[in-house]
């Protein structure tokens, strides 16, 4: 209950962020679409009693990414919606009668939105919201939850903002609050949610005259609500870690070659989780629409 009522207030305040601002000042939106295609290359480490083993994939991928961000002397709104679609081919060392194919097809819907407000100090508040989910479900198990759009991972937070460099190109911030992270259009199974801190680093600049980098690390340390056998509700500590690097590089004024590097581990407190580490790695051709 207490964390429902804290997704509630962290959602109230992250709407209430934007129309607070407006009134001081407007600014202009900026919109950019890029389409892409390439391969990627995962690997997860997984537990399965005592022993680890690899779950690989190997992707063709298409990519579709929207910006959408406003600058303005009160505040700043950054806004970006991706939609990933890819042909995969698999090998499960978790399966022992798996025969690695191009058998399996997915997609991955996130949109990440970040608000601040501009107060002149080095410090400022900010309300966040991530949402990730898939539009259709190409699992055949049984047991999965086979319908479009499965259930919604999201992850609201408020906190304060440090930015600790902020050049013409160049800018590297820090931000640490409160998130909670749930789950949406959840049917069939528990889908366990949490809450706590939250630590991001972010650098977004050029590292010469046709490459740009871009870095995001988060810390969410905090409490897994989880029902047992016995449908009692228990709490745990956990502290989940990503880490998302993305190089562009310039080939003329709509064509880049974009290069990313992803690495999440579910909970590196403790080994007794299923799902220890992806690591993503992936090469695509962009073509900027607009």
């Amino acid at each position: 209950m207490a964390a429902s009522k804290a997704a509630w207030l962290l959602a109230a305040g992250l709407l209430a962020l934007p129309p607070a601002a407006d009134a001081a000042g407007k600014a202009s939106w900026n919109k950019e679409l890029t389409l892409s295609a390439g391969f990627s290359h995962s690997r997860n480490r997984i537990r399965l009693g005592t022993e680890f083993y690899d779950r690989v994939h190997t992707d063709l991928n298409a990519r579709a990414r929207a910006e959408l961000d406003r600058n303005s002397a009160r505040s700043k709104w950054a806004n970006t919606l991706t939609l990933n679609y890819a042909s995969s081919w698999v090998k499960d060392e978790t399966d022992e009668y798996d025969s690695p194919a191009w058998t399996e097809t997915k997609d991955q819907l996130v949109l990440d939105t970040v608000y601040r407000l501009k107060t002149g100090w080095f410090v400022e508040p900010y309300g966040s919201g991530n949402f990730q989910t898939s539009v259709h479900d190409t699992r055949r198990d049984r047991d999965s939850e086979n319908r479009a759009f499965r259930p919604v991972q999201a992850r609201e937070s408020l906190g304060l903002i440090f930015t600790v460099l902020d050049g013409e190109h160049d800018e590297l911030t820090l931000r640490g609050g409160w998130y909670h992270q749930h789950y949406l259009n959840s049917r069939l199974f528990h889908h366990d949610p949490s809450y706590g801190l939250e630590g991001v680093l972010e650098f977004d600049g050029n590292l010469g005259p046709a490459v740009a980098y871009e870095m995001k690390a988060g810390a969410y340390s905090g409490v897994v609500e989880t029902d047992d056998s016995w449908n009692r509700l228990t709490e745990s500590r956990k502290c989940a870690l990503e880490w998302e690097n993305t190089l562009t590089v310039s080939l003329s004024k709509y064509l880049k070659i974009i290069l990313a590097f992803n690495m999440d581990n579910k909970d590196v407190s403790s080994t007794e989780v299923d799902y220890e580490w992806e690591q993503n790695t992936s090469l695509a051709l962009s073509w900027k629409v607009f």
